[in-house]
């Protein structure tokens, strides 16, 4: 048994989301580091449990560091992300 799509849900590191404008560095926490988070990825496509991974509420910088891990690494790379964008 494997996941076709394993989506990483919420950065493991402060982002202002959700109607912040403004970043506030008091709420920076302690996090893993992309390649970590990318290595882990790999280690789970390799081990044939995961076919593929994606990002959800990423940001921008967030997501080409993955892409810019992915490449250093030899790990694929994230192949989907899901924000909350809204056409409404």
């Amino acid at each position: 048994d494997y996941i076709d799509l394993l989506q990483i849900h919420w950065p493991d590191r402060y982002v202002p989301l959700f109607g912040a404008n403004r970043y506030d560095a008091s709420k920076e926490t302690e996090s893993s580091p992309f390649s970590e988070q990318v290595r882990a990825m790999g280690d789970l496509i390799k081990a044939g449990k995961i076919r593929h991974y994606g990002l959800s509420n990423e940001t921008p910088y967030g997501t080409m560091a993955f892409v810019q891990a992915a490449k250093e690494l030899g790990v694929p790379p994230p192949i989907s992300i899901q924000n909350s964008y809204s056409l409404l």
